[in-house]
């Protein structure tokens, strides 16, 4: 399984990096391609690209060229790596793509159903979280509409609005496009891959979290995606997350029996994060965490400490 990110050898996500390092319009995805050519190198088959995020937004171009794929401008030079470097983009040429991609088969594990363009396209949604401004968020749309047209009116059109085509900066369309791959739930994949349904099978409860939990998690997120399968199997959720901006309502239909953001406990965002750990074990220490495992000791605290639930669904 090869996790989708930043740029050049790398395949680390946009918070591994310095908002000073960040670069919308530069950075790229031929890392990603190379891990792919490993892959096959080793014999793979079946290769499962994770598309979570990313620091670049150039439509999985990078990746395509790492495998032999050619993006030429009017001259037939190859144009710049990164996103602003489509506007160049003339001509596609695949004649050199590594056969291997053929036959094998790929799968784009995507937890968003972003497309590639439009108001709710990658680089409109997800770009200024990888430090471009308003200017910048445009040029990557224009950028990304230049790839769509001269990949071509057919697929250029289908897969440029395909629901999960914007995952990663782009790059579900170029696995959807040129790899023949196919799209499915990150977090079922994953979720399968660890053997969840076997583990919750003899579990009491099962605990999750996220950095944010929000709407965007709604859409087939790890967390909510885990929580619905242990409700199936009636093992009630607890999610322990930094801040959470679901509805009471929300969040019950997910299927949380409780929530604790560790925003409760430190109000400040910035040292929130620095002290993550610590938050968590106070977590751990209150008695609202006793509550959901079932066991409150006879003063009605856990470990000694005092704490609490803002969100408790299921009362």
């Amino acid at each position: 399984m090869c996790p989708l990110g930043n740029q050049s050898s790398s395949t680390s996500p946009p918070l591994a990096l310095k908002a000073s390092d960040r670069d919308p319009l530069g950075a790229h995805t031929f890392g990603v391609g190379e891990a792919v050519r490993a892959a096959l190198d080793l014999g793979a088959s079946e290769i499962v690209l994770g598309l979570g995020g990313s620091a670049s937004t150039d439509g999985g171009t990078g990746m395509v060229r790492a495998l032999g794929g050619r993006f030429v401008d009017s001259r037939g030079e190859e144009i710049p790596l990164g996103g602003a470097g489509l506007l160049q983009l003339n001509r596609i040429d695949l004649s050199r793509l590594d056969p291997r991609v053929r036959t094998t088969r790929f799968v784009l594990a995507a937890d968003v159903s972003t497309p590639l363009l439009g108001l709710s396209g990658c680089a409109r949604v997800f770009a200024p979280q990888k430090g471009a401004d308003q200017a910048t968020v445009e040029t990557l749309e224009s950028a990304l509409a230049r790839l769509a047209e001269v990949t071509g009116p057919e697929a250029g059109a289908m897969f440029a609005h395909a629901a999960g085509s914007g995952a990663a900066g782009g790059a579900g369309f170029a696995g959807l496009t040129y790899l023949g791959a196919h799209m499915d739930s990150g977090a079922r994949v994953v979720l399968e891959i660890l053997g969840l349904r076997d583990m919750l099978m003899s579990a009491d409860l099962l605990i999750t979290g996220e950095g944010r939990l929000d709407a965007q998690s709604l859409c087939g997120k790890a967390p909510v995606a885990a929580a619905a399968l242990a409700r199936e199997l009636g093992v009630p959720v607890v999610a322990v997350v930094g801040t959470s901006r679901l509805t009471l309502d929300q969040g019950r239909r997910a299927g949380f029996k409780k929530v604790h953001q560790l925003t409760d406990i430190e109000l400040d965002m910035e040292r929130a994060k620095r002290n993550a750990e610590n938050l968590l074990f106070s977590v751990g220490r209150s008695p609202a965490w006793a509550t959901a495992l079932g066991t409150w000791s006879s003063e009605g605290r856990f470990g000694g400490q005092e704490g609490h639930f803002t969100h408790d669904y299921l009362g």
